[in-house]
């Protein structure tokens, strides 16, 4: 349903013809590079890294648990590059999405402007999350929806990655398509996302109504302001 939102507002949406991607501005590549090589890191360190977090999409356990010890790196590290990873793929998606529906000519503090957003956006999914955690007082539902909340940004973050680079450096005829599966996969984490929330916090039907509620004041919601501030910012660099 959330992909066939995004695929029907892309439709009505002109898109904006250009003869070259604005993104692939050389901060824009020297951050695909950073993640493929980050990548490629965390395949040689921990093999099953992603095997985890696929045990995390179908799974309802705890995601640290999912985590070797054996590990040649400090779990942190692998966390922390695989945090960077996510945040640079939604950050290349955000540009390139912007670019073609908007008139916004990127240069590079405005992409510099777009990833700080998507850090900030993070960091207070991850402020509010702890906050609830010390409020319930550690609940432990808490405590593991919040692990595999970020390992489902992760993930998906990573899944976006060939085709942002697909995008960004396709011919522009590719461009459509690229936007249509890079929206399916934003889809699919929405839903993902969806049946993590019932697995975790869905007891009677009233619960439904604070799912609900979640979706728009935490995830909607701090979307829409931070565009707006984004965009704001833009007329000033």
């Amino acid at each position: 349903m959330m992909t066939g939102f995004l695929l029907l507002q892309m439709e009505q949406l002109p898109m904006i013809e250009r003869a070259d991607c604005c993104s692939r501005h050389p901060v824009v590549t020297l951050l695909l590079l950073s993640v493929f090589v980050l990548i490629c890191l965390l395949l040689s360190v921990q093999p099953r890294y992603f095997q985890d977090m696929i045990k995390v999409l179908f799974g309802t356990k705890n995601t640290d648990a999912f985590l070797r010890t054996d590990a040649a790196m400090p779990n942190f590290f692998l966390n922390l590059a695989a945090y960077f990873v996510a945040v640079v793929t939604l950050s290349a998606f955000a540009i390139f999405f912007t670019e073609q529906f908007a008139d916004v000519a990127f240069n590079s503090f405005r992409c510099l402007v777009v990833m700080a957003a998507v850090v900030v956006l993070l960091l207070f999914k991850w402020l509010i999350l702890k906050m609830f955690d010390a409020i319930l007082a550690k609940d432990k539902t808490v405590v593991a929806f919040s692990s595999d909340y970020f390992w489902l940004v992760t993930f998906f973050g990573i899944m976006l990655y060939p085709l942002v680079v697909l995008a960004v450096y396709a011919p522009p005829s590719w461009r459509f398509a690229c936007l249509v599966a890079m929206c399916v996969v934003v889809g699919l984490w929405a839903i993902f996302l969806l049946i993590k929330l019932v697995q975790y916090f869905f007891t009677r039907i009233g619960d439904l109504l604070y799912i609900f509620l979640y979706l728009c004041t935490l995830e909607i919601m701090p979307i829409l302001l931070l565009r707006k501030l984004v965009f704001s910012l833009f007329e000033f660099v």
